[in-house]
Order: C-alpha cells, then sequence, then structure tokens
C-alpha cells in the first residue's frame, strides 16, 4: 500500500473518553463517565457508564456536559 492511498479524515467529537455527562431526558442527575467512541458512517455512539453499573450507547444530542433539571414535570409544588 502506497502513502498517497491512505485517506486522512478528522472526527471532531463532543466528548472525550472520561468527560462526565448527564442524559437530557433523565430526571435524576444520576453522572455518566464516556468510557468509549464508535465512529459510523451515521455518527459517533458514546458509549457512558451511569452510576447505576450500567453502560450503554448514546448520540451526542441526547448527552450534556451538565444537569438540565426538566421543569416540565407534574410533581411540582404549588
Amino acid at each position: 500500500m502506497r502513502g498517497d492511498d491512505v485517506k486522512h479524515t478528522t472526527i471532531y467529537a463532543k466528548y472525550r473518553i472520561g468527560d462526565v455527562v448527564y442524559h437530557k431526558l433523565s430526571n435524576d442527575k444520576w453522572p455518566g463517565v464516556v468510557t468509549g467512541l464508535l465512529v459510523r458512517p451515521t455518527g459517533t455512539h458514546y458509549f457512558v457508564a451511569w452510576a447505576d453499573c450500567t453502560e450503554s450507547q448514546h448520540y451526542d444530542i441526547e448527552l450534556t456536559s451538565e444537569f438540565i433539571k426538566n421543569f416540565d414535570t407534574d410533581n411540582v409544588d404549588d
């Protein structure tokens, strides 16, 4: 294989391995740690290990670096 046959692509990941993230749709303030990246033509998947000892795969639009409280809940004190 010649050197000019190799295509170079730069992947700009929103989160790095070791970053603390939160799930945008979760009402619980459980942090997760990014443990891996999977790059596919459809986008980058992030493997996240959560505080309840589970690991799941997410797109970057599902995650945030700071907890966002969901104010659209029925459990609002009057």
